[in-house]
């Protein structure tokens, strides 16, 4: 038995121009640059950092003044008391103001730039017995390294803050974060 499709071409215009519409509609959406965080993140935890990728985060929001990051808690991302482990909160934090540092870095046209931690302060409130989100909307700093870095080539590192909550109580941080980001401009600008 053989099936046919009997499409006329018009047909597969009509579709054509549908999806397209549909993936331009999507490419200005938040949701597209969530899912494209999402990507991101993974691919470089793939092929990077194997840790970011097994604890699975998947980016809530990615704009121009914040960047929220979840961890789901699973077999793989909990202790033996049931809770999200320190050791996974710790990658959450990384991710949040990582992925933010590399969001903005990327938004400067032709620069690139080395982005490092340099040191972690942890303070950790209540056990996080959910998925947890990671929170960073320290962008005003984060631009300003970028370029005070990109105009004078030298390496900056300031402290970023970032807050964890847990889905149930998001005005009440069970951990927070100050990270050392370092950034250096490997394409500096000549004066």
């Amino acid at each position: 038995m053989s099936w046919k499709l009997a499409l006329k071409p018009e047909s597969f215009e009509h579709l054509a121009m549908g999806l397209a519409d549909k993936l331009r509609e999507l490419t200005k959406s938040d949701g597209y640059k969530n899912l494209k965080g999402t990507a991101m993140l993974k691919l470089f935890g793939l092929t990077k950092v194997p840790l970011i990728f097994i604890v699975n985060p998947k980016v809530c929001e990615l704009s121009a003044k914040k960047c929220a990051i979840k961890i789901p808690l699973g077999r793989i991302t909990k202790n033996h008391w049931g809770s999200m482990y320190f050791g996974t909160l710790a990658i959450g934090a990384d991710c949040a103001a990582g992925l933010f540092a590399m969001f903005k870095a990327d938004q400067i046209a032709g620069a690139k730039f080395s982005i490092v931690f340099k040191d972690f302060k942890a303070d950790f409130h209540k056990r996080p017995e959910e998925d947890v989100i990671f929170s960073c909307t320290d962008f005003q700093k984060i631009d300003d390294m970028l370029r005070e870095t990109h105009l004078s080539g030298e390496r900056v590192t300031r402290p970023i803050r970032v807050e964890a909550h847990v889905l149930s109580r998001p005005n009440e941080p069970v951990a927070t974060f100050e990270l050392g980001l370092s950034l250096k401009s490997l394409s500096r600008i000549n004066n």
